[in-house]
C-alpha cells in the first residue's frame, strides 16, 4: 500500500505539481511554464462558467414550465459524460498506453495493479476536473431551485466521484 501511495503521489507530481509542492515548481523553469499554463487554462475555464454557464441556468426555467426539471439536471450529467468521453479518452491513452514512465516502472518491483491503480486514481482526478466546472454548477442551480436537503448535494457528489 506504501508504493501504491508513492505511485499516485508521483503521478499527481508529473500531472499537477503544483498541487503536491508549489515552492520548487516555480523555481523550475520548466515545470513553472507548464503550471502556469494549466493555472492559466483554469482560470479560461472560471471565465467559461461565468460566460456560458447563465444561459444554462435559464433553461432550468423553460423545463421548469414544461413539468419535467429533472432533464436539466439529465442535460448536465449527459453533457458531463461527453465532455468525458472527448477529451478524457486521448488521455487515458496518452497516460497509459503511450508513456514512457510505465515501461520503466515494470521494471522494478511493481506490481502491475499498483501501476495501473495509480494511474487510473490519477486519471479519475483529472475527470473529476470536468464535473466542476459543468456538472457541479447545474446540481446546485437545480438544488437551489428545487430547495433539496444536504442529503442532495452528498448524493450528487458521490454519485459524480463513483
Amino acid at each position: 500500500m506504501k508504493r501504491f501511495f508513492a505511485l499516485v503521489k508521483k503521478d499527481f507530481l508529473l500531472d499537477y505539481p503544483y498541487l503536491v509542492n508549489p515552492k520548487t515548481t516555480f523555481k523550475d523553469k520548466k515545470l513553472r511554464k507548464k503550471s502556469l499554463l494549466q493555472l492559466f487554462v483554469f482560470g479560461i475555464l472560471l471565465v467559461y462558467l461565468f460566460i456560458f454557464m447563465k444561459p444554462v441556468f435559464k433553461l432550468y426555467d423553460s423545463y421548469k414550465a414544461a413539468g419535467i426539471p429533472l432533464a436539466f439536471l439529465a442535460l448536465g450529467f449527459m453533457s458531463y459524460l461527453f465532455m468525458l468521453l472527448v477529451f478524457s479518452f486521448p488521455y487515458i491513452l496518452s497516460k497509459i498506453y503511450f508513456s514512457k514512465d510505465v515501461e520503466t516502472m515494470l521494471s522494478l518491483p511493481l506490481a502491475s495493479e499498483e501501476i495501473l491503480a495509480s494511474k487510473f486514481l490519477s486519471l479519475t482526478f483529472s475527470s473529476l476536473i470536468y464535473a466542476v466546472f459543468l456538472v457541479i454548477p447545474i446540481m446546485f442551480k437545480f438544488g437551489f431551485a428545487e430547495k433539496m436537503g444536504p442529503i442532495y448535494y452528498i448524493y450528487g457528489f458521490l454519485g459524480l466521484v463513483l
